[in-house]
């Protein structure tokens, strides 16, 4: 095991500088290792490059990775944790990352991978191919996602053989709009205009647009699915009820991340929140578990609107409508009352989205196709491209 204690937290700071600005030298690709040297070269090129680690010190970027790998339940004898671009001083320059993930396919169940993390310090960005070569060396064996793309490395995965996943309509999100006089603020903030943000807060102006934005979305502040109540709780942990919850409901998704409770207490409670805090609420009916659904409030550090909920994961009984409709109630619930500006459900399936839609959210379209998959055999193959897939918000390193 790794020392929790950084050297010289400066020092790796200095090094990650120092490589962003030196001209590209001689750099190879090799299978990144869990220990000291390798977390410190990643955790200074993350900090340098990518938002959401800005304020991570080492030892939070150790214990996230001690989740991520180490304790991740997922993990197999032949897991790698990803490799790194590494120059002739040793420094890290790149990363890209393999999260070891379990998925149901059809009637089996599957260790896969989840690329994540591809990153590479300006002056070395012509081997970012390397990498990515080398992930799709790993792929040639074992099922791969990836779930986190934007629009260059879609195309990037289209070139090298990946596929969308076949969902309808999967770039559509969906937003409530609690706070939507925030979410201008933001947009503007964002855009430069600091003339126009200023004049948006000012006296009587503020009041005016806070109060046409309010009028324009009021049917947000109510929005709520008419149907048979049920219990709502909420969960702490996950106990042995949601290992029945996942082998009484599986056969009725095709293609998922498999939900065990061992699964589920790593992925909602024990992975350090990074990007925000995470809340499970469980539908009970007749004395059993139905249902759960989980809800994450963004950090401000990696969000451009405060107070910013996104709905992570949702499963529950098929067969029983009620169920969801109770879940969903109960996320408008705790965003009404905790003070939400903006809700989001994105990255689901067209079922779960076709019915939000009834409650006319503000619908943007991505502009990213997010999700892709590579498969290792051409059977495992036909059953991606055939049965439906039921994707959400925890598959692979979405929402971490």
């Amino acid at each position: 095991m790794m020392s929790r204690h950084p050297t010289n937290r400066a020092e790796v700071q200095q090094n990650a500088e120092k490589e962003r600005t030196r001209p590209a030298g001689s750099v190879v690709v090799r299978e990144a290792q869990f220990n000291r040297h390798d977390l410190e070269g990643m955790w200074g090129l993350f900090r340098s490059q990518l938002q959401a680690y800005r304020t991570c010190s080492l030892s939070q970027f150790c214990a996230l990775y001690d989740q991520l790998w180490l304790h991740n339940p997922a993990r197999t004898s032949e897991d790698v944790i990803g490799w790194v671009l590494q120059t002739q001083e040793r420094s890290i320059a790149g990363f890209i990352g393999i999260l070891p993930v379990k998925l149901k396919i059809g009637d089996c169940e599957i260790s896969a991978g989840a690329a994540h993390s591809w990153v590479v310090l300006p002056m070395h960005r012509a081997h970012s191919l390397s990498l990515y070569k080398a992930l799709m060396s790993w792929a040639e064996r074992r099922m791969l996602l990836t779930t986190t793309s934007r629009e260059l490395a879609g195309k990037v995965h289209q070139r090298f053989g990946m596929n969308k996943i076949p969902v309808a309509d999967f770039a559509r999100q969906a937003f409530w709009l609690f706070k939507p006089e925030v979410a201008l603020e933001a947009t503007i903030a964002r855009s430069g205009w600091k003339r126009c943000a200023e004049y948006c807060h000012r006296f009587p102006l503020n009041i005016v647009v806070k109060g046409l934005l309010r009028a324009r979305f009021i049917g947000h502040q109510f929005a709520q699915f008419k149907c048979a109540k049920m219990a709502i709780e909420p969960v702490h942990a996950f106990g042995e009820e949601f290992d029945r919850l996942w082998e009484d409901n599986k056969n009725d998704f095709a293609i998922t991340t498999v939900r065990d409770r061992k699964f589920l207490q790593w992925r909602h409670f024990q992975v350090p929140g990074v990007l925000g805090r995470t809340s499970v609420f469980a539908c009970r009916d007749r004395g059993r578990i139905r249902g759960y659904v989980a809800v994450q409030v963004r950090r401000g550090e990696v969000t451009a609107v405060p107070n910013h909920y996104t709905v992570t994961d949702l499963f529950y009984e098929r067969s029983c409508k009620d169920v969801f409709y109770n879940l969903l109630n109960q996320v408008f619930a705790l965003a009404r009352s905790g003070g939400c500006a903006v809700l989001e459900v994105s990255d689901f399936s067209g079922e779960v989205m076709a019915e939000l839609e009834r409650l006319h959210p503000y619908i943007r379209q991505s502009r990213a196709w997010t999700y892709w998959y590579k498969a290792p055999t051409s059977a495992i193959a036909e059953t991606c491209a055939t049965q439906a897939w039921w994707p959400s918000g925890i598959d692979g390193d979405s929402n971490l």
